[in-house]
């Protein structure tokens, strides 16, 4: 089966407007999605990027009307200044690894743990939240944030986040199929149109 690399981090507000449509074209076309969840910030550091809170005020401004359109789009009812955001996503992307450390599929988990940030203005970097969430996805919660804090996770959260660099992967989302780069969920036509197109 085909592949889909998709590197992603719960702080990415991108990466939950177009997940459900990610696993749409992963369904619909037969292809496996590897999750890669990496830490967004050291990428913006590391890679070009700017902070939020550097930004100008003008991209800071845009952004929102982005947000707004792609909400619409993609028929999303969320709070667009959500209470805890920006926060410290490092144990909830390291459950999304404990899950598929365990065989487990993370999707669930991935689309209530954004649910839980951009509709409930829950904190999902508090643990509570977090062993919350994973209940509520059907996981034995304890027991997957307990693997989701081990050395052997954080060094695979490394790894991923150094792959990033490696795969000139810049920003999130990021989607990567047959070694071709789509930056941004605005870019999953084109992602689909690679996979149609690779099968015909």
């Amino acid at each position: 089966m085909k592949t889909i690399t998709f590197y992603v981090s719960i702080l990415s507000p991108w990466s939950y407007f177009g997940f459900t449509e990610l696993l749409r074209i992963s369904q619909a076309n037969n292809v496996a999605i590897d999750y890669k969840p990496a830490k967004l910030l050291e990428i913006f550091d590391s890679m070009g990027g700017v902070r939020m809170p550097k930004r100008h005020p003008s991209r800071l401004a845009y952004r929102m009307f982005e947000l707004k359109r792609w909400t619409k789009r993609r028929n999303l009812n969320v709070n667009l200044k959500p209470e805890f955001f920006p926060f410290d996503a490092s144990l909830a992307d390291c459950v999304v690894l404990a899950l598929l450390s365990a065989k487990q599929d993370p999707a669930q988990f991935i689309l209530k743990a954004y649910e839980a940030v951009w509709m409930h203005n829950k904190n999902m970097a508090n643990e509570a939240e977090i062993l919350t969430v994973l209940i509520a996805s059907g996981f034995d919660a304890e027991i997957i944030v307990n693997a989701a804090k081990t050395p052997e996770i954080a060094q695979k959260y490394e790894e991923n986040t150094k792959n990033m660099e490696s795969d000139n992967a810049f920003g999130m989302p990021f989607y990567i199929y047959n070694d071709e780069p789509f930056w941004g969920q605005d870019r999953l036509d084109f992602l689909e149109e690679a996979i149609i197109a690779d099968k015909t």
